[in-house]
This record gives C-alpha cells, sequence and structure tokens, in this order.
C-alpha cells in the first residue's frame, strides 16, 4: 500500500508539472537600456506575461529568455520605469533578437492620497479591491497580498477610485502554491456600479519545487480549479475540436432558460490558417458554457470581432474575453500559470 501511495504521489508531480524544458526550444535575447540616461539596466524582470517562465538582465544589461512554440507577450519590468511589452510568435527553434528601452516612470497622484494609506477610507478600499482582485470562491481566503502597505488609491470609495502601487504586488497562493508579483497597469473600480476594469502583468513562481510537504495538495488544488475553467474549454476546444463534457451555445443573453444555436464541434467558432499560427475564436453574440459536472453556467464575449488562443488553451490577450457568471470571480486565487499542464 505504501509503494502504490507513493507512486501515485509521484505520478502527481509528473503530470501537473508545468512545461518542460525540451519545449522551451526558441530563444529571445537582447539588451534593456534606460531610454534617458542609454545605460544598461541591471535586474530587469523579463518574463512572459502569466507565466513561470522567466529571466532577469545581468551586470551588462543582457538577458536571454528560452520560451515555447507560440504567440507571447513578453514583459519587461523594473521598479522605478514605466512597464514594456512586446508580443512575439516563435516556433521552430527560433532566435530572435529583442532591444527594449525603458522609460523612467512619472507618478502624477496627489500626495496627500498617499499619506492617507491606513485610514478608514482606505481599509474600505483596500477590502473591496482584494474581493475583485483575489476573487470571491472557495479557496480565495487561502490567498494573501504581501505588500498591502505599497497600495493606495484615488478617487472616491462610493463612486468610481484606481487602484495604485509603486511595486509589483506581491501575492502567495496556499492553496495552488504559488507566488505572484502583479504589477498594476491599471485597475479601477467602479463602486456604484459594482463593476472593475484592469490590465495586470503578473509573474508566476512555483513553490512547489522547493516545497515538498504541500506538494500533493497543490497538485489537486491546480486540477480542481483547471477544471470547468475557461482554460479547460478552450484546450479541449483547439486539441480535440470538441467541447469534452462542456454544453455551449450561441445565446443573446444571459439566461441559463435561452435554448439558444447549439455548438457542437470547436471549427463552428474556431479557425487556424496552417499549423503554424494561433487558433482564431470568432462568434456573435454571448457564447453559453455549462461544464457538464457543474450546475453553474458561464457566458463568454469577445471585446472586438475576434480573439487569438494558442495551442496550450491560453488566451494572448486575457482581456479580450469578458467573462459573467459564478466562474467571473475567481481572481487571481484560481489563475493557473500560462505553462500549467493537465493531464
Amino acid at each position: 500500500m505504501k509503494t502504490r501511495n507513493f507512486t501515485f504521489i509521484l505520478l502527481l508531480i509528473v503530470c501537473f508539472s508545468g512545461l518542460s524544458a525540451q519545449s522551451l526550444k526558441n530563444k529571445v535575447k537582447g539588451k534593456v537600456t534606460d531610454l534617458k540616461a542609454h545605460e544598461p539596466l541591471i535586474g530587469v524582470n523579463i518574463y512572459i506575461n502569466n507565466s513561470t517562465i522567466g529571466t532577469t538582465t545581468n551586470k551588462e544589461g543582457y538577458y536571454e529568455l528560452l520560451i515555447p512554440d507560440g504567440r507571447f507577450e513578453i514583459v519587461f519590468s523594473m521598479i522605478g520605469f514605466q512597464p514594456e511589452s512586446k508580443f512575439i510568435f516563435v516556433n521552430n527553434g527560433s532566435d530572435r533578437l529583442l532591444d527594449i528601452t525603458l522609460r523612467e516612470k512619472v507618478y502624477e497622484i496627489d500626495q496627500v492620497q498617499i499619506e492617507n494609506r491606513f485610514s478608514d477610507e482606505w481599509f474600505k478600499k483596500i477590502n473591496l479591491f482584494k474581493k475583485y482582485f483575489l476573487g470571491q470562491n472557495d479557496i480565495s481566503s487561502s490567498c494573501r497580498i504581501e505588500n498591502e502597505n505599497d497600495i493606495f488609491f484615488s478617487g472616491e470609495y462610493n463612486s468610481i477610485f484606481n487602484v495604485h502601487s509603486y511595486k509589483p504586488i506581491k501575492i502567495r497562493d496556499n492553496a495552488l502554491g504559488y507566488l505572484m508579483g502583479c504589477t498594476i497597469i491599471s485597475f479601477e473600480i467602479d463602486n456604484q456600479n459594482t463593476f472593475y476594469t484592469y490590465s495586470l502583468k503578473t509573474r508566476f513562481i512555483d513553490i512547489a519545487n522547493g516545497e515538498s510537504t504541500n506538494t500533493v495538495i497543490w497538485m489537486v488544488n491546480r486540477r480542481r480549479a483547471y477544471v470547468g475553467s475557461l482554460r479547460h474549454f478552450l484546450y479541449s476546444a483547439v486539441t480535440t475540436n470538441k467541447f469534452s463534457n462542456f454544453d455551449v451555445a450561441l445565446v443573446k443573453k444571459t439566461d441559463y432558460k435561452e435554448k439558444g444555436t447549439v455548438v457542437k464541434t470547436g471549427d463552428e467558432i474556431i479557425s487556424r490558417p496552417d499549423e503554424q499560427s494561433d487558433y482564431k475564436l470568432t462568434f456573435n453574440g454571448l457564447l453559453r458554457v455549462r461544464y457538464k459536472y457543474e450546475m453553474d453556467f458561464s457566458w463568454l464575449k469577445i471585446s472586438g470581432s475576434d480573439t487569438y488562443i494558442n495551442t496550450n488553451g491560453y488566451l494572448v490577450d486575457p482581456l479580450s474575453v469578458i467573462q459573467y457568471g459564478n466562474r467571473a470571480f475567481g481572481g487571481l486565487s484560481r489563475l493557473l500559470p500560462l505553462d500549467y499542464i493537465s493531464y
């Protein structure tokens, strides 16, 4: 029995790991410099957005990053500078040169807003921010922000306010076993209409690689977060052309009673010009999705005319699809990195 349990644990660790070193066969390299001083920048964080894949610049400002096939957003981030990002497409052992200049960040925030941290107003705002930022689900209580003191706000709590931070927000997800460094590009909360919009750049660190005690629990929780998710749905569509264990229909409104037009196969809404390209997702109105082993529905809406999905079922632009329903409130506490692979 002990041998069987050990085999099961080992199988979980192997199966739920991220991309293997063999799949990181493309290289992006270059130099990062200060736009104003024209000097190399040391210690710039360079990573694929929403992934564990990253590196930093050396003392001469040079970097080298190994990445898998596909289209990715490469982020260049350093405290005191405006983050930059570039979308690139690589495959078949590409070797890309990408030099970047970073501009010093100028903050135009009223000093009073910074000095008013830890007031009653600040505590109300931080609690509402965490509700949206971390999510409202069964594991969000296991997720915490480690540097709340770096967060401040502008605007009024009872109307619209914005979230700011001079530094990346550090998050520890004790349910899924990740550390996250999250750079806020914008985060606006409309408290009158219970609505929020945001733009974030996030780097993951997998703490399961260094802490073996909770590894199996983390692997199981990651699998639970993945199953029935938007990522799971898109991955099943692009890999099998079928919506395995999903009920899918095109509808006009967020009403679970509406019959709509049933979508049976992926090629009804997904196309791919050739094997070297990403998949294009296109549909009109709303796409209603339900995982067959859950009661809840989700509704998807494309913010433009179409959007793109890479080969592992991840949206190239995560903000291009708006999600309604219970799954929409997952927040960062249920977010898995782009390079997470489930079997």
